[in-house]
């Protein structure tokens, strides 16, 4: 049982093991289909040794996850659903931010931004990008808060992600 009056505090995923890939994978049903992971690509990206995991937990109940992959994987990727992104070796890519329904009100999702934010840091890295959907509002959100950050944005369909609409932002921070 989660309880509201526990702080967030997010835990970056370090060790691959089949109670990380349950607990991600139990999460998926709370998300929509054009999104969700099977088991078998989260146990892949659990197990890439490049890649940057970190659940979102209230107490001790997992309550979402992240997922970010360096960001030239992921121009390889989706060159063919995103052309114009170019590749960029020193830079991250926010590939899946999942919070459950009840904890999404409060903002939770940024927990996990910044605790990213901070894990690159560690590594001399101070750059993100993603493709944040635009349908829902979500990228009027991340772009008032990361405005002053956000070096490129615009608009672009992915179409292996159905017919929605999505933003594409590159940020570039200073570490807190």
């Amino acid at each position: 049982m989660i309880n509201e009056n526990e702080a967030l505090r997010t835990e970056v995923i370090k060790d691959f093991n089949n109670d990380v890939v349950a607990k991600i994978v139990s999460l998926e049903p709370l998300f929509p289909n054009k999104v969700r992971y099977n088991e078998g690509i989260i146990a892949e990206y659990l197990q890439a040794p490049n890649f940057i995991h970190m659940f979102l937990k209230r107490g001790n109940e997992v309550i979402g996850y992240l997922f970010s992959l360096p960001h030239d994987y992921v121009v390889n990727e989706l060159k063919n659903d995103d052309p114009l992104m170019r590749k960029d070796s020193g830079r991250y890519y926010i590939d899946q931010v999942a919070v459950i329904p009840e904890e999404r009100k409060g903002l939770a999702f940024l927990h996990l931004g910044y605790a990213l934010l901070d894990e690159l840091s560690t590594r001399g890295l101070n750059r993100v990008s993603s493709h944040v959907l635009a349908t829902n509002g979500l990228h009027k959100i991340i772009g008032r808060i990361f405005n002053n950050m956000i070096t490129e944005r615009r608009f672009v369909y992915l179409p292996r992600y159905g017919d929605d609409l999505f933003e594409y932002m590159e940020v570039t921070y200073t570490p807190r």
